[in-house]
């Protein structure tokens, strides 16, 4: 249980209600206006919140001292530290993510859950979509991208050469972002949200890091919603080794320091890493580095 991991000072964020409002076949249309409320108070897509029995958060969302908060209960430890090891390492790779509290939700009634509570980061002045609509709205996107050409298709979205290098720019850091913390669902279209602003298009906050540090033997290789980074793939080496962006986010990923990421997760959390953990995450860190190494993706006569 997580809360093994909590210490004197851990701080917990705590959530009231008096009843979670959970899927109902016979009131699906009933929840389907309560998600198109929430999506008005908080600007996050329907789509995201509901869209029948396989997509209901809305008992995820709650309404705190007049500010939205998404809660998702977790009770496995690896999958908790991940998700706050998750936020430290998107913003080390420079990129915008939620920000998490560890918090408990108490409903009327039934035992307490804890687990990780985010606050609605949808500006009320932007738009926001999920890679997902634009891939079923838009000619030249597809799902199921090979290789990583989804790098170079989303240019059909954007208005400007510089609005496109900027969000190229975003796709390029988090594809990194992932691969080093061997994200298996980092790519899951209907996780990864943009926002349209009066300045174009560019990648809104990172979410989601659960599922990440959890099949060793396939970290060279992970198949997205949006494409497929294989970094033992000829094509995929050579884009990584001519291209200097992704050359000098290679070198990034090299300097990074699981040991630091670690620290900084027990220090800001007010938390304790079990030893296991910490090691499961190191070894991690370690192949994915051997990985860079072993399939020559740093190009040294470039640098």
């Amino acid at each position: 249980m997580i809360k093994d991991c909590f210490t004197d000072e851990t701080e917990i964020f705590e959530i009231e209600c008096q009843e979670l409002i959970r899927y109902q076949e016979e009131k699906e249309e009933e929840l389907d206006l309560l998600a198109q409320y929430i999506s008005e108070e908080t600007n996050v897509p329907k789509s995201s919140i509901f869209t029948g029995e396989f997509l209901c958060r809305i008992e995820n969302w709650h309404k705190v001292n007049g500010e939205y908060y998404y809660f998702k209960p977790i009770d496995y430890s690896l999958f908790f530290f991940n998700e706050l090891l998750g936020e430290l390492i998107s913003q080390y790779f420079n990129l915008d993510t939620v920000h998490y509290k560890i918090a408990k939700l108490k409903v009327k009634g039934e035992e307490d859950q804890y687990g990780i509570a985010s606050k609605n980061f949808c500006n009320p002045n932007y738009t926001y979509k999920t890679l997902d609509d634009y891939l079923s709205e838009t000619d030249g996107l597809h799902f199921f991208e090979q290789d990583l050409n989804i790098i170079d298709k989303i240019r059909v979205i954007c208005k400007s050469e510089k609005e496109f290098r900027l969000l190229q720019d975003d796709l390029k850091k988090m594809f990194i972002r992932h691969f080093y913390n061997t994200q298996c669902d980092g790519g899951n279209g209907q996780n990864i949200f943009l926002r349209s602003t009066t300045n174009g298009i560019r990648l809104a906050p990172l979410l989601d890091y659960e599922f990440a540090y959890i099949d060793y033997e396939k970290i060279h290789r992970h198949l997205w919603d949006i494409g497929e980074l294989d970094i033992t793939n000829p094509k995929t080496i050579t884009l990584f080794r001519n291209d200097f962006r992704f050359q000098e986010l290679l070198y990034k990923l090299m300097d990074a320091n699981m040991n630091s990421f670690i620290s900084k997760v027990e220090e800001i959390f007010k938390v304790k890493v079990p030893e296991k953990e910490k090691n499961h995450y190191i070894r991690y860190e370690a192949r994915v580095k051997e990985l860079v190494l072993e399939n020559n993706l740093i190009n040294k006569q470039a640098s």
